[in-house]
């Protein structure tokens, strides 16, 4: 898993003939598990130090809103193992087609299992090729749905 490094927002001027007197940008640096807050902190720092010497920026600002924790997610715990099992079930497929892997993202769930001091979290939900996700007219098919629902009345009533 890498670590992710976004430009996100850029917010300056009022209009296209005036020439602004301030410019706010808004970064995104994904946190990994492994990593030190305080170590990304400064890598940050460190890049906005280096552009500043190649600037000709009179003032830069930095303020740091540490929004959500890396989450790490055993794979391997009873609860993950269930959940393939009710996929297997729900989607008729093999445990094969079945892939795990780790994602950068930004998430509120690394909340919950920090307060919990646990990485036996669940992350799934509904999603397919084509939903354009987080995008412009994101969507989601009322089929998947359904499955869905299945899946997760599955997940707490079957005896397997």
């Amino acid at each position: 898993m890498t670590p992710l490094f976004n430009l996100d927002i850029i917010k300056a001027g009022e209009k296209s003939n005036i020439i602004p007197d301030h410019c706010v940008l808004t970064i995104n640096r994904r946190v990994i598990p492994d990593e030190n807050i305080k170590d990304v902190k400064q890598e940050i720092i460190d890049a906005i130090e280096k552009g500043k010497a190649k600037s000709k920026a009179l003032d830069v600002k930095i303020s740091f809103d540490y929004s959500y924790p890396p989450l790490k997610v055993d794979i391997n715990s009873p609860e993950i193992q269930r959940v393939k099992k009710v996929i297997q079930l729900v989607h008729n497929i093999p445990e094969e087609r079945i892939q795990m892997m780790g994602m950068s993202m930004t998430f509120d769930v690394g909340f919950v299992a920090q307060i919990l001091n646990t990485q036996e979290i669940i992350l799934r939900g509904v999603v397919s090729a084509g939903s354009n996700t987080h995008g412009v007219n994101e969507s989601i098919r009322f089929k998947d749905i359904k499955k869905f629902v299945k899946e997760i009345i599955m997940f707490l009533c079957a005896d397997f």
